[in-house]
């Protein structure tokens, strides 16, 4: 992958990615060395734009003073450029839900809501070049700036907005905050494959969840608990009142499973959705 050059400066850069990588991945219960390497390997000023950058705190936001990389790695969400009311999130978050997925070289995975693809790029590392990263971004003009910036990583490619099912993967990644999973994520991941993104109530709160094929059933793992910008709902989107509720009392880190269709009487659902169910029983594999 592609790094700064000129001597001093370029050992410096490097040190400072590898000091960052860590940083971003001691969250993780087991130690991964190649979702660290990843993070070490990408470049994140490419995906942001030119300094002086806008970092995003739960406090509110506020310029650095400088083009200075060290603002660039920490573990700070940072806004994209051009502004689009999107940044690009808190990596050490982002590297629990990567390092979830359990990507290995040769798979493929669909990134949704890619921004401008600093993500796409790590879990391009990832799978490497016998792998593939279908990323996705519905914002034109972001989508194009994922396009330029993932230029390096042949095996990642970006369309504006999937047209009809995704295509097979091993894994799907959605950034964005949802009260609930696509229905085209779950038709499109492979038997063994997971889908991590954060399940969230209509303001944002909820938990970061990794759901895990087991044919028609999906396994669930509560990753963490998350507040993050609310979901884009339709005006019509009707919430199921038990996933706030369940949100607000923290019953979704108790969730163990996902099942399609309708409840039954002796396993109470956690939450419903739009042809999808929650509960906190484990599946009997």
């Amino acid at each position: 992958m592609p790094q700064p050059t000129g001597g001093k400066v370029q050992a410096d850069v490097v040190r400072l990615r590898h000091r960052y990588a860590r940083q971003v991945t001691m969250r993780l219960v087991v130690s991964d060395p190649r979702l660290r390497d990843a993070f070490a390997a990408v470049p994140r000023e490419r995906f942001l734009g030119p300094g002086p950058w806008r970092l995003v705190t739960p406090f509110g936001s506020e310029m650095t003073p400088d083009s200075d990389l060290r603002h660039v790695y920490s573990d700070i969400a940072i806004e994209c450029q051009p502004v689009r009311g999107r940044d690009d999130g808190e990596p050490s978050r982002h590297a629990l839900g990567i390092a979830a997925l359990g990507l290995r070289a040769g798979q493929t995975v669909a990134h949704m809501g890619c921004g401008t693809g600093y993500y796409s790029a790590v879990m391009a590392e990832l799978v490497g070049g016998t792998g593939r990263v279908d990323a996705h971004e519905g914002d034109r003009v972001l989508a194009e700036r994922a396009r330029s910036a993932l230029a390096p990583w042949p095996q990642a490619s970006v369309t504006e907005k999937p047209s009809g099912p995704l295509r097979v993967c091993d894994a799907v990644y959605c950034e964005a905050a949802r009260t609930g999973p696509d229905e085209a994520w779950l038709a499109a991941v492979k038997d063994g494959g997971r889908i991590v993104f954060p399940l969230t109530d209509a303001f944002g709160r909820g938990a970061l969840v990794c759901l895990s094929r087991r044919g028609d059933v999906f396994a669930v793992a509560p990753l963490a608990r998350v507040t993050v910008a609310p979901p884009a709902l339709p005006v019509s989107a009707g919430v199921d009142g038990r996933l706030a509720e369940a949100s607000a009392a923290g019953r979704l880190m108790s969730v163990r499973a996902l099942h399609r269709g309708v409840p039954s009487g002796s396993d109470p659902a956690v939450a419903l959705g739009d042809g999808w169910w929650l509960s906190s029983r484990p599946l009997d594999l």
